[in-house]
């Protein structure tokens, strides 16, 4: 009986169908962390920024707040936070210049309190362009 239950509850803790993929390699993330005007432009801000998404060359997209905790070494000092992986500099130029990221900035520029912006370049892979 024990061996029956320690290995059906063996089975549930690796179960794959509860698993998400992870996200596709990617030899550049672009890490953007915004502080906003007002709270209200949130769900208004991931909405908008969601299209990003849609732009050719983007690998994996995501976006939301800073994840609630006490760690007092972590900078929870945005509103929104968005990341985004690209498999060569090309890809990550041209979505610089896509249509899409340039109406996200014409709407939002001037409405926003602050912006960080990070580009990392995985030392992984060294042949990103970079």
């Amino acid at each position: 009986m024990l061996v029956g239950l320690s290995f059906s509850l063996g089975g549930c803790a690796s179960d794959p169908s509860h698993a998400h993929p992870a996200p596709p390699a990617a030899p550049i993330t672009h890490i953007v962390l915004i502080g906003l005007q007002s709270a209200e432009q949130r769900a208004e801000l991931l909405h908008d920024a969601s299209e990003l998404a849609k732009i050719p060359g983007v690998l994996f997209y995501s976006a939301g707040p800073p994840l609630e905790g006490n760690r007092p070494n972590v900078d929870s000092s945005y509103e929104i936070g968005f990341s985004m992986g690209f498999a060569t500099a090309a890809a990550y130029e041209s979505y610089q210049e896509h249509p899409i990221h340039k109406r996200l900035l014409a709407a939002w520029g001037s409405r926003l309190k602050s912006i960080k912006i990070f580009d990392i370049a995985s030392s992984s892979n060294r042949n990103s362009g970079l």
